[in-house]
């Protein structure tokens, strides 16, 4: 189903977990107050070499985790973005002069490393070895303008560390995301010989040296780097891959990379990824603190029933710090069956099952939760606007003015929110967003009026000439990702549109403004529909798509990248060249079928803004 529309300003997502520590109960700051991080992001490359979209976005995140979780001083910190192979080797030496600048700032036998690149690897197409690749390196000539990974790890074991870790998000396939690096004579992909000389050093790589390192589109991260920062975090401490013992050891993010990361590869992309890990498995890679362990969790048994003020993050463990396991929306009921003595933090089921933790401020006892309209909308606008629950009936359609948008009754209920268990694997549009919808859970929604149709561009223009509001540029998608253009509005989005063509280039703020003046115009209570809300009416009773495997019907049903839209990006792969709808962008709305619900438009064309 469709997506919603996030911010796409906001590109990474930071997680703080920690790299290296010794034993529970580390003062860090103490402990690393000599200790040294060389940090490498190589996005920008020249010589027409793709660039590594994320690579300055997963440095960023590390440094920061470095500084502010590690407490690695500021100072002794190597941020390296686009590194030329003069900047390498002075950083870490060459074979005859193993000690570079590194070597120099370690203080011997108290001084913790750590390093890591975020870029393209390449092979050698003579020797085979494994290469960083530099910004103004030729991936054709890895032996003469590359840096060699065994290389790295020979000077780095001379120099007298505490520890060594190297976090490589990096493959040598001579592959990237956005395509091939290397000239390889019919196709064949070259294989890189596995790096020696890493005795002594903790080592984990993105991927074995015959695969491609993908990358998280959703967390703008490498899909390593996010992997290894969530397991870093305390996932690998979780039941399911470790012992919550507080410890995250290198066994146990191996298993979790593997467990998460390369089901998300295989899933996402139908790939394989597994990561490289070398080193002592027991060695300890974070040290979590106590109200991150769940051993440490001490809750009084209850068993009450109560309902989600607001939506709601249920937690691994009672901290906002912890990983979300799920999500419940407002009104949703849930089984109680703990709170944690000496904190305001309850532990939550669901179908007899432990699900996590959720502030207790979120809830309610369930005898006084009554789903009840709000008093003071801020109102909103969606694809489709939502009206609170009043005087309609279930399948109503009615319309409050002349020009309003027309709405439709729905009764509310309950459904699995979130993708189901092999619904990526059927779509390659959704593996991307699989992981962030994941796991699927029961949500229950109160009955409301949701638009029929998207707001229209003529609907959208009445409000802007009532109210004077002003545009203030938007996003556009350009092949691949979306950029932001403040030339571009409502007015002119960079396509001809029609005034029966959904609204574009309206913004979150925009969408509340026009609500709250629809509310205003009809005495009416119209607001952005929460995420739940849509998904609710986006999904109509189904679990999937309407035209199910069948895609030659998807044009039938979906305004979406169809052969259409193809000819004007044919760089796009995520096309489905089997209908066409005759609209390479918006069309008029309504020109589809409808759904179980009797609403339009709700996958594809326009993305949707809630609440």
């Amino acid at each position: 189903m469709r997506r919603i529309l996030a911010l796409v300003s906001l590109i990474t997502m930071l997680i703080a977990p920690a790299l290296a520590a010794s034993a529970a109960g580390v003062d860090l700051r103490a402990e690393n107050k000599h200790s040294v991080a060389v940090i490498i992001g190589n996005k920008k490359y020249t010589n027409r070499i793709p660039e590594v979209s994320f690579a300055h976005n997963d440095a960023a995140a590390v440094r920061r985790y470095v500084i502010e979780v590690l407490g690695y001083r500021k100072g002794n910190v190597m941020d390296l973005r686009d590194a030329t192979k003069a900047q390498l080797e002075a950083t870490f030496g060459t074979e005859k002069r193993p000690r570079g600048r590194l070597f120099n700032w370690v203080r011997a036998g108290r001084s913790n490393i750590t390093v890591f690149y975020s870029g393209h690897g390449v092979p050698g197409l003579q020797d085979r070895r494994s290469y960083l690749l530099p910004v103004d390196g030729d991936p054709n000539l890895a032996e003469i303008t590359g840096y060699p990974v065994d290389l790295l790890y020979a000077n780095l074991a001379k120099i007298d560390a505490k520890s060594v870790t190297v976090l490589i998000d990096a493959c040598f396939s001579g592959e990237s995301p956005k395509g091939l690096l290397v000239r390889s004579a019919s196709g064949i992909t070259l294989t890189a010989k596995r790096p020696q000389g890493a005795a002594g050093l903790t080592v984990l790589t993105a991927a074995a040296n015959d695969q491609l390192a993908s990358w998280d589109e959703k967390a703008k991260l490498g899909l390593f780097t996010k992997h290894l920062l969530d397991a870093l975090y305390g996932a690998a401490d979780s039941s399911e891959s470790g012992n919550a013992d507080g410890s995250v050891t290198l066994v146990e993010v191996e298993r979790y990379l593997q467990e998460e990361m390369s089901y998300a590869a295989r899933r996402r992309f139908n790939r394989q990824q597994r990561a490289t890990v070398l080193g002592n498995a027991d060695h300890v890679l974070a040290v979590l603190p106590p109200e991150m362990t769940t051993k440490s969790i001490d809750v009084e048994v209850l068993q009450e029933k109560y309902t989600l003020k607001s939506g709601a993050n249920v937690r691994r463990a009672p901290s906002t710090r912890a990983p979300k396991v799920a999500f419940l929306a407002k009104d949703a009921e849930v089984q109680v069956s703990g709170k944690v003595k000496g904190s305001n933090w309850y532990r939550v089921e669901r179908d007899g099952q432990p699900l996590g933790f959720v502030f207790g401020e979120l809830l309610e006892t369930a005898a006084l939760s009554v789903p009840k309209p709000p008093v003071d909308p801020q109102g909103g606008k969606s694809s489709q606007t939502g009206r609170s629950a009043q005087a309609f009936k279930p399948g109503q359609v009615f319309r409050d003015c002349q020009g309003c948008p027309e709405m439709v009754g729905l009764a509310g209920g309950a459904f699995d929110m979130g993708t189901q268990a092999g619904m990526a694997a059927a779509n390659a549009a959704v593996q991307g967003f699989a992981q962030a919808e994941q796991p699927a859970h029961r949500v229950a929604v109160p009955a409301f009026a949701i638009g029929r149709h998207e707001v229209t561009r003529g609907q959208y223009a009445a409000f802007v000439k009532d109210s004077g509001r002003k545009s203030r540029g938007c996003y556009v998608w350009s092949t691949a990702d979306w950029k932001q253009e403040r030339k571009r509005s409502w007015k002119s989005p960079g396509f001809a549109q029609g005034d029966d063509h959904p609204a574009v280039c309206v913004s979150w703020q925009d969408a509340q403004a026009y609500a709250k003046w629809l509310s205003g115009k009809t005495g009416g209570s119209y607001r952005l529909p929460s995420e739940a809300e849509w998904e609710f009416a986006a999904r109509a009773g189904g679990a999937g798509r309407p035209w199910g495997g069948q895609v030659g019907r998807q044009c039938r049903h979906a305004n979406g990248a169809d052969r259409d839209y193809a000819v004007k990006f044919p760089q796009d792969t995520l096309v489905n060249n089997a209908c066409g709808d005759g609209h390479v962008n918006s069309g008029p709305v309504g020109g589809r079928q409808a759904n179980a619900l009797g609403l339009f438009d709700t996958l594809g064309a326009t993305p949707a803004v809630t609440s």
